[in-house]
């Protein structure tokens, strides 16, 4: 059996037969001036609209991580200052009014408290009745008034 093929015209798809590299009547030509000019104005249009993007995106990451960074130095700060509060017998109360905006206020804070706490209880003198020994804290018997209250 004999193949058969099947009939191509391969000048169809070759070159203009004329050899004319000269562009058709509607195609607009660029220099190689021109290309470079318009893709570079391309570029730093893209490369600014990017660099906008990227910025706002970056100032809005950043401000979370100051934000985060903030809340765990302040919870940290505050597991801190309840071991001091336990250590100089203050309570875990005063843990709601102290300044966790740094260590050195935090501590400056505590003992300030610490000697506010320690003045109020010197000062507080608990207050002694004396009896003078020369009165008979008994009421007599012949008292009317108490007479009175057993009838």
């Amino acid at each position: 059996m004999k193949k058969q093929f099947l009939p191509l015209n391969l000048q169809f798809f070759a070159d203009d037969p004329a050899g004319d590299p000269t562009p058709k009547s509607g195609d607009k030509t660029f220099s190689q001036d021109d290309v470079n000019r318009i893709v570079g104005e391309r570029l730093s249009r893209e490369k600014a609209k990017y660099d906008d993007e990227y910025k706002a995106k970056y100032e809005t990451k950043e401000v979370e991580l100051k934000t985060r960074e903030t809340e765990l130095n302040k919870r940290e700060l505050r597991y801190k200052a309840a071991d001091l509060l336990s250590e100089k017998n203050l309570p875990n109360e005063l843990l709601e009014v102290l300044n966790y905006s740094s260590e050195e206020e935090m501590c400056k804070n505590i003992e300030v408290l610490q000697k506010a706490f320690s003045n109020t209880t010197s000062e507080k003198k608990v207050p002694t009745i004396t009896i003078p020994s020369n009165t008979n804290p008994k009421p007599e018997k012949s008292d009317a008034f108490l007479k009175g209250l057993k009838h």
